[in-house]
């Protein structure tokens, strides 16, 4: 497996999870908990050198974790509240752990262990061993930005659709500008999503609802580190949207997810003078595609010319 390429090596872990999909099949969760504990928690080993720059260690770590994180997400898909043959695993909390950046659980070491002799030395990246490795300063250079994205895909998806608002809440976006400042625009996406994929009850086709979803005091007007917090947001929430009501051509979910179409449209088309709109410009234009991606998925098979106008606009942009 090692003479594999990394990307065949994550692709063949989300075959596993596409393979066991709903079956709970213990192994297959315990394989890929630990892959996403160590992936968190490694460094670097001697011979990481083999890895070229067309496939960079953090890219390849972080492609990996992101495959595992789905992987377990499909093996235990929306049945979180009946995983009693995994109930030992703890997979709430563990997933929780390794978001927060803790691995304390014993299950999730246990599990890291076996992985770490069976599966996770094709990747050729080893656990941290001391306090120097932990805090990012080991002898082989830790991957020190590696994201959650992995655990958040993974406690989405097993949880999708339950309405369970305690692991909803693990997921909770901060509420403070402060706080808001030092979290990726791009987690803030993926972790609204996630919650509303939870919450699905609660989506709603209307604007209320996805502005409900944005902190308090974060408006359009608000400095752009807040305003690009504030697009990613709204962004997961239409899309959010367009993966309920999919295929359904309703149209109050089509005239939401339109305006903020629109508005984000705006934004991207804005000529960018300097750094922060620089930033800002780019942050649309990525969320504008989800946008499209919302829109066609609301009127899937439909044919409808206000989402194609929409769609052909862009061909100028």
């Amino acid at each position: 497996l090692m003479l594999l390429s990394h990307g065949t090596q994550a692709a063949a872990m989300l075959g596993l999870g596409l393979l066991f999909m709903g079956s709970q099949n213990r192994r297959m969760s315990e394989v890929m908990l630990g892959e996403l504990s160590a992936v968190k928690n490694a460094s670097l080993s001697t011979n990481s050198a083999r890895l070229d720059g067309a496939d960079p260690t953090e890219s390849t770590a972080e492609c990996y974790s992101l495959a595992a994180g789905f992987a377990l997400g499909l093996v235990v898909l929306g049945q979180g509240l009946s995983t009693r043959s995994l109930a030992d695993l703890r997979i709430l909390d563990a997933l929780t752990e390794i978001i927060n950046g803790t691995s304390s659980n014993k299950s999730i070491n246990k599990a890291r262990h076996e992985s770490e002799a069976d599966m996770f030395g094709r990747l050729t990246i080893t656990p941290n061993s001391g306090a120097d490795t932990a805090n990012g300063h080991g002898s082989g250079g830790a991957i020190s930005e590696i994201s959650d994205l992995g655990a958040v895909a993974a406690l989405g998806l097993v949880f999708i659709s339950t309405n369970y608002l305690p692991a909803a809440q693990r997921l909770a976006i901060p509420a403070s500008a402060l706080e808001l400042q030092a979290v990726d625009p791009f987690m803030l996406l993926w972790k609204s999503l996630m919650y509303s994929l939870i919450m699905l009850d609660d989506v709603s086709p209307t604007k209320s609802w996805v502005e409900s979803r944005v902190p308090l005091g974060i408006t359009a007007d608000s400095s752009p580190d807040m305003n690009r917090a504030r697009l990613n947001v709204v962004t997961a929430s239409c899309f959010a949207i367009g993966l309920k009501y999919a295929g359904t051509e309703d149209q109050n979910a089509l005239a939401t997810v339109l305006s903020y179409f629109d508005e984000i449209e705006a934004i991207a088309r804005r000529p960018a003078l300097g750094y922060e709109p620089s930033l800002t410009r780019a942050s649309a234009q990525s969320c504008l595609d989800t946008i499209c991606t919302s829109a066609a998925l609301v009127m899937a098979g439909s044919g409808d010319i206000d989402t194609m106008r929409r769609l052909r606009s862009l061909d100028d942009a």
